[in-house]
């Protein structure tokens, strides 16, 4: 797990999503992107999966967000924006978004639920 060092907390402060890098994060949490919990049913993450024929799609999203160093950054302007507590927790070596806390899972999903429709209802928990 990555700690609260001087470091992080200095990165943190620094980093801003653009409009476009907003609208198209919060665009993914309302379209591909999906919550998906961890096996205890506690943290979620937001998962994209595609097929080969989105291809181009994944590597346009990558552009978007290719000068973002990783998660972290992701990590931290979720809670700048939405004031929302995000862990990054290791999940079979890989890095992984994590909403901890039944209030801020509450939180995040009264945010987006009011936008999304009635046929996305199966990604929410």
């Amino acid at each position: 797990m990555i700690t609260n060092s001087t470091l992080i907390r200095n990165l943190r402060k620094s980093l801003k999503l653009s409009r476009k890098q907003e609208f198209i994060l919060i665009g993914t949490l309302l379209g591909d992107g999906s919550l998906l919990p961890n096996s205890w049913g506690k943290n979620y993450r937001l998962s994209l999966r595609q097929g080969a024929l989105q291809k181009e799609y994944l590597f346009w999203k990558y552009n978007i967000f290719k000068t973002w160093k990783d998660n972290l950054r992701l990590k931290s302007s979720l809670e700048r924006i939405y004031k929302i507590k995000v862990l990054i927790i290791k999940d079979h070596g890989k890095p992984r978004l994590y909403i901890s806390g039944k209030n801020d899972i509450r939180k995040f999903l009264s945010i987006i639920k009011p936008y999304c429709l009635k046929l996305f209802d199966y990604k929410f928990p």
